[in-house]
């Protein structure tokens, strides 16, 4: 059966998604879809944030995670779910910027790399989060409140048309960025970063990789670039 396309719009973008309201790809810009650049721009940040029961009983930290390369595991899981659950589109990783710089791109000029390498479509994946999930630093962390702990990923995935240079839509990657109804989920809030051992950050990046497995194709069947005929 085919999806609906393009029924009510959803909400308006928050947290730096574009001015674009958030829906997905239409059907006319579907059918024009063939080479497609997976692009992500992700700091090298783990964020932890304990929510207590009043603001004194907050806690965070950052952890810096260079070498866990979250901008490159997310575009390799945005390929794989695309080549996946779309075999008709050519699919290929396309480097971008800093997330800093393409804020500050109003022309979008870092599309040029795309366009060079002949592609007609990029799907950028970058931290946002909905003002519903406003305790949660976009990105990539650990949460915690009311003893429920999970690791969570909180982005959005945009897609932009190469030629014109638009945004033609947008999604959650995941919302809310984790689930918080499962209880223990392997990884545990530590006030103190220093506390963490290797092994224990080794788990929190498969985590991560485990988290954007699951919500990927999701965000990417919400977006109608997957799961969809034409």
């Amino acid at each position: 059966m085919k999806p609906l396309w393009c029924g009510a719009l959803l909400a308006m973008a928050l947290s730096g998604c574009g001015s674009l309201i958030k829906g997905p790809v239409s059907r006319d810009e579907f059918a024009r879809i063939h080479n497609v650049g997976v692009a992500a721009a992700f700091d090298d940040k783990f964020h932890g944030r304990l929510v207590g029961l009043t603001v004194f009983g907050n806690e965070s930290f950052d952890i810096d995670v260079p070498q866990w390369e979250v901008s490159k595991l997310a575009q390799t899981r945005a390929i794989e779910a695309l080549q996946q659950g779309n075999p008709r589109l050519h699919v290929e990783a396309v480097q971008v910027p800093t997330l800093a710089a393409i804020r500050a791109d109003d022309a979008l000029g870092w599309l040029s790399t795309a366009q060079q390498q002949g592609l007609d479509t990029v799907v950028l994946l970058r931290p946002s989060v909905s003002g519903n999930n406003q305790f949660f630093v976009p990105g990539v962390g650990i949460y915690s409140r009311m003893k429920t702990t999970c690791v969570y990923t909180a982005y959005a995935v945009e897609v932009y048309d190469v030629a014109t240079r638009k945004q033609i839509a947008w999604e959650w990657g995941a919302n809310p960025p984790c689930d918080m109804t499962t209880g223990y989920q392997g990884a545990r809030f530590k006030s103190d970063a220093a506390r963490y051992s290797e092994a224990e950050k080794e788990a929190m990046r498969k985590l991560v990789d485990a988290r954007f497995v699951q919500t990927l194709p999701e965000a990417l069947k919400n977006v109608h670039l997957t799961g969809v005929t034409e």
